[in-house]
C-alpha cells in the first residue's frame, strides 16, 4: 500500500468521499457520483496487480459506496464517525435476519467503534 499509484488511488478514493458530502457542493447527483466510482473501480481492477492492495482499495470503495452520512465537515468534531448500510458487515444476510437502520463507525485517538441494533464492538 505504500507505492505511489497505491496512494494515488487511496487518495482518488478520499477525494471523492470528500465530494460526495461536501455540505457546499448542492449538485450532489448520484449518476455523477456512480460513474465516478465505477472508473475508480475499473482502474484499480486493470492497473493494481497485487491482489491485497486491489482487496483494500476494493473495500474502501465498497465503505465508499455504502455510507450514508458522515461528520467529517463538522467543526469542533471530537470523531470522524459514519453511519453506514449494514449490508456491509453481512447483517440482514439471512432469510430470518433483519436489516437494521444502520451501523455507526465512530474513529477517536486509537479507539475505533462499531455499533449495531445495540451491539457495540470496539478495538484499541
Amino acid at each position: 500500500m505504500t507505492h505511489p499509484r497505491s496512494i494515488g488511488y487511496a487518495a482518488k478514493i478520499t477525494d471523492l468521499f470528500l465530494r460526495r458530502f461536501d455540505p457546499e457542493n448542492k449538485g450532489n447527483d448520484e449518476t455523477e457520483f456512480r460513474e465516478s466510482l465505477n472508473e475508480i473501480r475499473d482502474e484499480i481492477a486493470s492497473n493494481v496487480q497485487v491482489s491485497y492492495v486491489k482487496e483494500i482499495l476494493m473495500g474502501m470503495t465498497e465503505i465508499l459506496e455504502k455510507t450514508y452520512k458522515t461528520n467529517v465537515y463538522m467543526n469542533d468534531r471530537y470523531a470522524l464517525s459514519l453511519r453506514l448500510c449494514p449490508s456491509i458487515m453481512g447483517v440482514g444476510s439471512e432469510e430470518d435476519s433483519t436489516l437494521p437502520y444502520g451501523i455507526l463507525f465512530v474513529s477517536f485517538h486509537f479507539i475505533y467503534l462499531f455499533y449495531d441494533e445495540g451491539i457495540l464492538l470496539y478495538f484499541l
